[in-house]
């Protein structure tokens, strides 16, 4: 039987334990938390003698004076441009409009000032493209309000890939249809965009709209025959216009490895080989008919000698030039030689 005085040590052992361990975790969290705080301080050192050391001029990268705002914010790794035009209500953004009119606006005009064409529509039709658009009231309103020689115009123009944009037509402000004929030989994607301007007594633009790029694919319209040649060179004719109705014809030499481009428009193709081989040739060949002694055969109705046709293969030396497009399809064209 234990004394009362084991009794007491036994009861005060577990508190006591309780308030060791306890202690022995604060202390090791705040031992934690001076290390991290030194760690800090060391850090903040070195930052501030490496500043020291380095001169003022070399801390930052300045951008080229010719360097655009916008292209400095690219270059920036964590910048992103937005368009903070609809963050404006529609006064500010008449007032935006307003800006862009080169010279003086006319007088009393309020909002913007051109409104783009719309409703653009493309078709290719007989070997050429029709181009349809209509006009927004607001730019036809501006007809009467422009000064003294300045005048509205829709300018018509043909983009294709890999080349700069081309002016199909410069039209009056009654315009509605444009026509472009003198298109590319080959099968080529081609977009049109028609633009409302402002022009100037020079013909300058002063103020433009553009509407929405409408695109498509017109047809190849030409056809070709390899007319003579050899291995070293081939003369090909070259149709130009609907098939059956052509409304030119060029005749070119090429060697391999030229591009066959016909009055300065490239066709698409290129000669890539030119061989002669041997080949047979199916003919048709009429024969007069005779009796057995020799005589003719004639016809009782008409007294014209009787003939006979016969199919024969016969030997020839064929010559073959080989082209290909922009995509590397293959396209033959072939030639008996005498």
């Amino acid at each position: 039987m234990s004394s009362p005085s084991s009794a007491r040590a036994l009861v005060l052992t577990g508190p006591g334990l309780s308030l060791i361990v306890f202690a022995l975790l604060a202390l090791a969290l705040n031992r934690l938390h001076n290390n991290d705080l030194e760690r800090s301080r060391r850090l903040g050192s070195e930052v501030a003698r490496s500043l020291e050391a380095a001169p003022a001029e070399g801390r930052f990268e300045h951008t080229s004076p010719s360097t655009t705002f916008e292209d400095a914010l690219l270059e920036m790794p964590h910048a992103v441009l937005v368009d903070a035009l609809p963050f404006y209500d529609e006064s500010e953004r008449a007032e935006f409009a307003r800006s862009r009119w080169v010279g003086d606006p006319p007088s009393g005009q309020r909002g913007p000032l051109l409104a783009p064409p719309y409703g653009m529509a493309a078709r290719y039709e007989a070997g050429a493209v029709s181009i349809h658009w209509a006009c927004d009231p607001a730019t036809l309103a501006l007809v009467d309000e422009l000064p003294a020689g300045q005048r509205l115009a829709f300018h018509v123009d043909r983009i294709e890939p890999g080349s700069p944009g081309r002016r199909v037509a410069e039209l009056k402000a009654d315009a509605r249809v444009a026509r472009d004929a003198d298109l590319p030989l080959g099968q080529t994607l081609v977009g049109y965009q028609v633009w409302a301007v402002i022009l100037n007594a020079d013909g300058q633009p002063v103020a433009a709209e553009a509407g929405d790029l409408v695109s498509l694919t017109v047809p190849e319209r030409f056809r070709l025959a390899l007319i003579a040649g050899d291995v070293d060179a081939a003369r090909i004719r070259v149709e130009i216009g609907p098939e059956g109705r052509p409304v030119s014809a060029r005749e070119l030499d090429l060697e391999p490895g030229a591009a066959l481009i016909v009055d300065g428009r490239p066709t698409g193709l290129t000669l890539q080989t030119l061989e002669v081989v041997p080949n047979e040739r199916l003919e048709t060949r009429r024969r007069l008919a005779f009796r057995s002694d020799g005589t003719l055969v004639l016809d009782p109705n008409t007294r014209t000698p009787r003939t006979s046709e016969t199919q024969v293969l016969v030997p020839v030396t064929r010559l073959v030039a080989t082209l290909t497009d922009s995509t590397g399809a293959p396209r033959t064209l072939e030639l008996d030689l005498p």
